[in-house]
This record gives C-alpha cells, structure tokens and sequence, in this order.
C-alpha cells in the first residue's frame, strides 16, 4: 500500500493514510495505526468501496493535520459527498464518527477542516459559499459527547 501523511501522537503511535499503490491519489483512504513500542501495523478504518446514503462514505483527506491527535481520537476533515466534514476517528474501538457542527445563520451546512488541535481545544474554520469565512474553537469535551 501507499503510506502518507504520519502523525506521531504523544504516547509512541502513529496515524497514518494509506491506501492501494494504484489509487494514492483523490481516492478512499483507510486510517492506519503504526505502534512504535512493538512495531505492529493496523488498519483502523478501512476504506469503502460503495457506501449507502444513509453509511459512513469512507475517508477522503489528502492529509492529516500536523496536530490531530487529542488524547485516543484522531481528528481531521474528510469529504462527504459535497461537503468537507470533520471526523473523529476512537483509535481503540476503531469508531469514527462524524462531529454535529452548527450550521451558518441561515440554517445551511458548512465545510469544516482542522487547523489545530490540543488536549483542550480544536482550532477549526468554516466555510460555505454564501458567507464569509469563520474560525471556531471547541471544547475537545465534545469528542466524547
């Protein structure tokens, strides 16, 4: 497989995308976790061929963000459908889940990415075509809620 993209998280782990050596580029990538204590490699979320309406549609992120692990959650933004949404991928039960961001003053979806993160706070920004652009911060509380 093509590897891109390592984040070494405070504990000796690494997240990563991957995906097939033919299709490294603007395809479904899975999430990879490397543990530096005993050299294991696992594949955390696989990618998805033909989700359903109502399914998780896979990863698609060209890169992590320099910062995205937040204790035992690696957070990013990934595209879904027409949409950039942000995800929040439990590194231990192999769970990810897309977080509910607010929608803009007139009730409309946003595209959300990551600039940064911490043990306390997420540093996103928010965009949509029919407003200015926005930055936001989040309790990182809210991964768990």
């Amino acid at each position: 497989f093509a590897a891109r993209s390592p984040r070494l998280s405070s504990d000796g782990r690494v997240a990563f995308l991957a995906c097939d050596a033919a299709n490294s580029h603007n395809t479904c990538h899975k999430l990879m976790l490397l543990d530096l204590t005993n050299s294991t490699v696992e594949c955390v979320v696989p990618s998805v061929v033909q989700p359903g309406l109502a399914e998780f549609p896979g990863i698609y992120c060209e890169q992590l963000p320099t910062r995205c692990w937040v204790g035992n959650t690696v957070v990013f933004a990934s595209s879904n459908r027409s949409y950039v949404d942000l995800l929040a991928v439990d590194m231990a039960t192999h769970t990810p889940r897309q977080l509910p961001m607010p929608a803009d003053e007139n009730g409309q979806r946003r595209c959300w990415s990551l600039l940064d993160a911490n043990a306390h706070r997420l540093l996103l920004c928010a965009s949509a075509p029919n407003s200015p652009t926005t930055v936001w911060v989040m309790d990182t509380e809210q991964l768990t809620a």
